[in-house]
């Protein structure tokens, strides 16, 4: 069996709205090498459910990472209008305490997708497999475990 089960995900293509001051301060992180401005930045916009020691060390993980993800990203062909084309079991997870922006993709995403679920996460932010590990694994195993015996 083959299933997806994305956790809070961005999609290409999407009509993002313009957020010029949050562009900018990233941009400027990015450019300087900031890992702990980095760090700071994602703390206040995506870990809604709280700044405790497990979210900065996620965070501290991924910042790195975002220094040179514009050189891997591939945007081209978008993915957001290609979405009904998915024949595969499919399960949007998103927190309720995510972005407004990302909670509104991630309700298209689930809407343009054929049979896709949506599963909103009460109390939950941007971080997912850290607020609600089980939730999160039961998920997946709900609808991927075939694969992983």
């Amino acid at each position: 069996m083959t299933a997806l089960v994305l956790l809070c995900p961005g999609v290409t293509g999407y009509p993002w709205p313009e957020e010029p001051e949050v562009e900018a301060e990233y941009e400027a992180l990015v450019k300087a090498g900031d890992v702990e401005g980095l760090v700071a930045f994602g703390l206040r916009k995506w870990a809604a459910a709280g700044a405790d020691e497990s979210a900065m060390a996620q965070l501290r993980a991924a910042a790195p990472a975002w220094l040179t993800e514009d050189e891997y990203q591939r945007v081209d062909p978008p993915a957001f209008d290609r979405l009904r084309d998915l024949d595969t079991p499919t399960v949007v997870m998103v927190g309720d305490l995510d972005r407004p922006p990302l909670i509104e993709c991630n309700e298209q995403v689930a809407a343009r997708i054929p049979g896709c679920r949506l599963v909103e996460m009460p109390g939950v932010d941007h971080l997912p497999p850290l607020r609600v590990p089980h939730q999160v694994a039961n998920t997946v195993l709900a609808y991927c475990g075939a694969n992983l015996v």
